[in-house]
């Protein structure tokens, strides 16, 4: 007995019109998840990692094209946050700290300045 009055009381908000009210409720719900799912997608996106390459003029005058690994979000910045690294040209033995970078891109891009594009193609991957 005690069961069925559970069961009646269960469905029993059904006939008092909230059933609309719960339609409304989902209806609102599922877009908003769906939303989410599409941003979580797009941050994911920016997170992958891509190759760039930078012109840099070494502390000591070398300029040489330094290749880097980071984030898509990050090549915006990059030009600014390599300044003060520290890198390994090809016929050095010790790093050497970047003094001023000129320009970075994706790896697969052309630089804009000539002298970069020359060093661009002498340098091997």
């Amino acid at each position: 007995m005690r069961r069925l009055f559970r069961l009646k009381c269960r469905f029993n908000f059904l006939k008092k019109g909230k059933l609309k009210l719960l339609s409304m409720v989902v209806s609102l719900v599922l877009p908003l998840m769906h939303s989410q799912m599409a941003l979580a997608a797009v941050d994911n996106h920016n997170n992958s990692k891509v190759s760039a390459k930078c012109h840099v003029l070494l502390v000591g005058g070398n300029e040489i094209i330094s290749l880097w690994y980071i984030q898509q979000k990050q090549l915006k910045k990059l030009k600014d946050n390599i300044v003060g690294k520290k890198v390994l040209p090809q016929q050095s033995i010790q790093r050497i700290k970047i003094y001023q970078a000129f320009e970075c891109v994706l790896e697969d891009d052309t630089f804009q300045s000539g002298k970069a594009r020359l060093l661009d193609s002498q340098t091997p991957r």
